[in-house]
């Protein structure tokens, strides 16, 4: 069995629903499921989707102490590596692609199926080619920090080794999966740096028509021919990550800014096709709707703070110095000030 999945809590349904419609257009063969970060909501119509949603709980029994641990991208990330091991376990998947929610496939994905014939597992990089050195972002040391490959999307076959990463890449999310570049960590993404030198059979694959994103468009462009999207160099786009894009807001992404929407007139279509796309799918109804884990992460973080001292506290410091300036008060008016002044002012006179 071949699966493909993504992981995300309620807020982010519109577009896991918009990924699955162009998984099952292009993997037909391959089965879709959401990892749900979250706990069901009785308003949402789960049996509807046409795919199967396993919440987290059912997979970790863990996950209450994990997220108050972690933030919910953390906590998103650290569940990667024992959904991949559940899904090689407990559904006997031979073949297993994960995919960030934000993602959308426009071609079959006939390298990755290629690779994974002869790899264990199969990496995107951020980028295949220098960035200037202009001061604009993303430039090449924000993926020193952030790690080298993009783990919006991670293919992997089940074989022994496989299994050891997983069991190596798990210990270290569940541990030190926290977003913390200063202290290098960033949740369970930089960690893969060092996949290529621990593990054998790792494929870095270097289609620039995988994995394109807005962290990679100093080397890659679009065109459009016959209702298709290639790149400029000639490869069919197979999948376009829509990382750091709101609809309603005419950026790229909400963060970089080495290009606008207006200067990349390559992309513009694609991203008003993919807004028209998830606002259909009710994005506006599901990014409002709060996540259980921010507000069982958030609960914890308050109880862990010290409690304020009470009032009465201050009261009683406040009473304390009245009292003291009271009687220092009465020391000196008790003092018999024209007599001394009686004293001075002959000997300044004389």
């Amino acid at each position: 069995m071949n699966l493909l999945f993504t992981l995300c809590s309620n807020n982010y349904l519109a577009q896991a629903k918009v990924l699955a419609d162009s998984a099952r257009q292009f993997q037909p063969d391959w089965t879709f499921l959401i990892g749900l970060v979250d706990k069901k909501d009785p308003s949402i119509p789960y049996q509807d989707f046409g795919f199967e949603i396993i919440e987290v709980a059912q997979m970790e029994p863990r996950i209450n102490i994990l997220s108050q641990k972690y933030s919910i991208l953390e906590l998103s990330a650290c569940v990667k590596p024992s959904f991949f091991e559940y899904l090689f376990g407990q559904r006997k998947a031979e073949r297993v692609i994960y995919m960030d929610p934000d993602t959308l496939i426009y071609s079959p994905l006939e390298a990755v199926d290629h690779l994974l014939s002869e790899h264990n597992i199969v990496l995107t990089p951020h980028i295949l080619s220098p960035i200037p050195m202009d001061g604009l972002s993303p430039d090449e040391p924000l993926f020193l920090n952030y790690g080298l490959y993009n783990l919006g999307f991670l293919a992997l076959k089940k074989t022994t080794e496989t299994l050891r990463f997983l069991r190596w890449w798990r210990e270290r999310t569940y541990q030190k999966g926290y977003d913390n570049p200063a202290r290098g960590l960033f949740t369970d993404q930089l960690w893969i740096n060092f996949a290529p030198l621990y593990f054998e059979g790792v494929a870095i694959l270097k289609h620039p028509g995988y994995n394109m994103g807005p962290w990679n468009l100093h080397e890659r462009s679009l065109r459009e021919t016959e209702g298709l999207l290639y790149l400029e160099s000639g490869e069919p786009l197979v999948f376009y990550h829509f990382s750091g894009f709101k609809p309603a807001v005419p950026k790229l992404h909400y963060d970089y800014t080495r290009f606008t929407m207006e200067q990349r007139v390559d992309l513009q279509n694609l991203y008003r096709t993919y807004e028209q796309r998830i606002l259909q799918t009710q994005y506006t109804k599901y990014s409002a709707m709060p996540c259980h884990y921010v507000a069982a992460h958030q609960q914890f973080l308050a109880a862990r703070q010290p409690p304020p001292p009470p009032m009465p506290y201050y009261q009683k410091k406040v009473r304390q110095f009245k009292d003291i300036l009271s009687v220092r008060l009465k020391k000196i008016t008790s003092i018999n000030l024209k007599t001394s002044l009686k004293k001075w002012l002959p000997e300044k006179q004389a």
